[in-house]
């Protein structure tokens, strides 16, 4: 896609894959709680903060599996990741979803906890963003995790050379 980050990047992959035959489901973490369906396409905002507290037990059982994940991440990173990933986990179970792409890099620091708890059930498949020469020092700091990402995602791709070119320093 043109340049514009993950809005364009999505405005036009989406609808494509939808117009290819897929199902599509989006998850945004937003301050509301709403979804919107159209055709063969879902878009699902969720607010953290509220799924947490109604699934807080779920939550921290999935923390304390994943803990040997951490590495360099904080437990309350970790944490926080848990809620997402917990998210992500049973829409994947509840809507029996055999390709689950991520398209953002922080996004992609989930991709570790659900491969562990889903095996190799589903393909994760990891598009980078450029996000890595804004703030490299956020990745670098999380080298290991980083890792743990990648070798966890069936495929790795970019949508442009600018953006898998900001991955160089980290990898």
């Amino acid at each position: 896609p043109p340049y514009g980050g993950i809005a364009s990047n999505l405005y036009h992959l989406l609808p494509e894959l939808a117009k290819n035959g897929f199902n599509v489901t989006s998850v945004t973490f937003s301050k509301l709680d709403k979804t919107i369906s159209s055709g063969k396409m879902t878009n699902i905002f969720v607010n953290k903060k509220r799924y947490c507290a109604r699934n807080v037990l779920s939550v921290i059982l999935l923390f304390l599996k994943s803990i040997e994940l951490k590495n360099e991440l904080k437990l309350k990173e970790l944490f926080v990741l848990c809620v997402s990933a917990k998210y992500l986990i049973d829409k994947i179970d509840a809507l029996k979803i055999d390709y689950f792409f991520v398209y953002d890099n922080l996004q992609g620091y989930n991709i570790p906890i659900i491969r562990k708890i889903l095996g190799n059930k589903i393909i994760i498949v990891f598009q980078i963003l450029g996000d890595y020469y804004l703030s490299p020092e956020r990745y670098i700091k999380h080298k290991k995790y980083n890792n743990i990402i990648l070798n966890n995602s069936d495929l790795v791709f970019s949508s442009s050379s600018y953006c898998a070119k900001s991955a160089k320093e980290l990898f």
